[in-house]
């Protein structure tokens, strides 16, 4: 946020390390720096990189650094999102029919940056539905995860049973601070009902 100061002070300062880390931060945060007036559009490689951890899923409003595959994020293959800016969070979608007479659920397992966090919100919108309905909202961080560094989330999707819906996944901003969100697995189930 201050440019010119935190560049009198890489010049001047007689630390070498601090030169480098303000020069590198400078670099590392100059895209946001720019507000966009549109999002960009999700490239054809982000597109099928989602598709490792979100099967069926497509992403849009990617912000800084975009869709990253990883082979190795906290001992998991993942993918990393970040939101497009503090109001905007990035998306995956999916239309899915929701089987009638099983038990339906979708089965997350995510994880933060180890300097931030991130909120997950899921939403679906039913056929007979005029806006979506939040099915889970939490703050993915060192506090939520589990020994592994993985959070892992269930979210019933039986209310639906027997329609078409609009599900949503958002890697929203919490406090614009290292917002990435890592995805190692996003998958929807069904099994006969109890």
């Amino acid at each position: 946020e201050n440019q010119a100061q935190a560049l009198t002070l890489a010049v001047s300062g007689k630390m070498p390390s601090i030169q480098e880390f303000v020069a590198r931060r400078m670099a590392g945060t100059r895209s946001t720096i720019n507000v966009r007036s549109k999002a960009p559009k999700a490239s054809p490689e982000w597109q099928v990189r989602i598709q490792s951890a979100a099967l069926g899923f497509k992403v849009s409003d990617v912000g800084e650094g975009g869709v990253v595959q990883h082979d190795s994020f906290r001992n998991r293959s993942a993918v990393q999102t970040h939101p497009l800016d503090k109001k905007t969070p990035c998306v995956l979608k999916r239309s899915i029919r929701v089987p009638e007479g099983k038990q339906s659920k979708l089965s997350l397992t995510v994880s933060h940056h180890p300097h931030g966090d991130w909120q997950l919100r899921v939403l679906a919108r039913g056929t007979e539905e005029e806006k979506s309905a939040v099915l889970h909202d939490s703050i993915v961080s060192s506090r939520s995860i589990g020994k592994n560094e993985w959070q892992e989330i269930e979210v019933d999707l039986s209310k639906y049973a027997g329609q078409r819906i609009q599900l949503t996944l958002e890697n929203r901003a919490n406090n614009w601070a290292n917002e990435w969100a890592y995805w190692h697995k996003v998958e929807i189930s069904s099994s006969e009902s109890e």
